[in-house]
């Protein structure tokens, strides 16, 4: 791919990357001075050598006593990859000894374009016993690995791209318990000079996240100047137990229609689930109702519609009225 080498190599030379680089042609020279541990100075002399030079009569003094030969592909581009086969034949046409020859893949930074197959990549570095490596001349992070290490702290790795993942160790950290969580809340609390009885709303929404936990304290705080649990449970647009025993009884014991008017799915779903665990029901039973539970719940996830999966939800309790009788909960 044109161009490609060039990008890199103004990266290392002059840390700088340019969207667009003029063509190469025949060929360009650098010179980078490096400090390699224990104070020892040596000069990389760098050849740039233009894509047209595959078959010029100058690539032999090019390549003529080199330590060490690489090869540029573009990961987005297949092309870019295929013309590599014809770089190695040319260069075993050359050199009697051909030095050590790595291939880069350039751009891991748009590793979610990839188009060169990995698989394909490691068959033709064990074919032709190569080293290989990816690299984004866009991308400075490496630059920095010696004195500064990044931290990404994100709900959902799999968001990530590889290029990220691959720099990082990974780290997945569980909900905490509320015993771990109370002595900071309380800490919090105290110095606020604020109220404790509200903490169980907070436990309860958070599942687990202090950060949560600490946000939804200072919003229901900004909103309402009195931190209670209905105070709370509204700050966060998060129906009250209350309602949900009332949506639960609504679902037990009314008509289908009535209690499709009462409901929005989205907000209810996840409390009815927990409070349905409360309720004495057959064990069998139970099992029915919590499986088309979570089956609603996961085509909502997927962008279903909301009032078909309402009605959904209304069905399951309805199935039930036809096996035990109303009773009030």
């Amino acid at each position: 791919m044109p161009c490609e080498e060039t990008s890199i190599i103004k990266r290392f030379c002059y840390d700088e990357y340019l969207r667009q680089n003029t063509q190469t042609i025949g060929a360009d020279f650098y010179m980078k001075r490096l400090t390699l541990p224990g104070k020892r100075e040596v000069t990389v002399r760098i050849t740039d050598i233009g894509g047209a030079e595959l078959n010029g009569q100058m690539l032999g003094n090019y390549l003529f006593n080199t330590n060490m030969i690489i090869l540029v592909y573009d990961i987005t581009n297949s092309e870019s990859f295929d013309g590599m086969l014809q770089w190695i034949d040319r260069m075993v046409k050359l050199l009697e000894r051909p030095p050590f020859v790595a291939i880069l893949g350039n751009k891991s930074d748009m590793e979610h374009k990839r188009a060169v197959r990995l698989d394909k990549t490691q068959s033709f570095v064990e074919e032709f016993q190569l080293l290989s490596f990816l690299v984004s001349a866009k991308t400075i992070i490496e630059k920095y690995t010696e004195n500064v290490r990044f931290c990404i702290i994100c709900n959902y790795l799999s968001k990530i791209i590889p290029a990220l993942q691959s720099r990082c160790t990974r780290f997945r950290f569980g909900p905490l318990a509320p015993e771990q969580i109370l002595p900071r809340l309380n800490y919090v609390v105290d110095e606020e000079k604020d109220n404790r009885r509200r903490q169980k709303a907070l436990l309860d929404l958070a599942s687990g996240d202090m950060r949560k936990i600490l946000n939804v304290l200072q919003s229901t705080w900004l909103a309402y100047k009195n931190v209670t649990e209905e105070n709370v449970y509204t700050c966060v647009g998060h129906p009250l137990r209350t309602d949900i025993e009332s949506i639960v009884k609504w679902l037990l014991n009314d008509d289908f229609k009535t209690t499709y008017n009462r409901l929005a799915l989205q907000d209810i779903i996840i409390e009815v689930h927990k409070f349905v665990n409360r309720i004495e029901f057959p064990f069998d039973l139970l099992i029915d109702i919590l499986d088309k539970m979570a089956e609603i719940e996961y085509r909502l996830s997927t962008g279903a519609n909301e009032n078909i999966q309402l009605t959904a939800l209304i069905s399951i309790f309805q199935q039930v009225k036809d096996v035990t009788p109303p009773e009030n909960t």
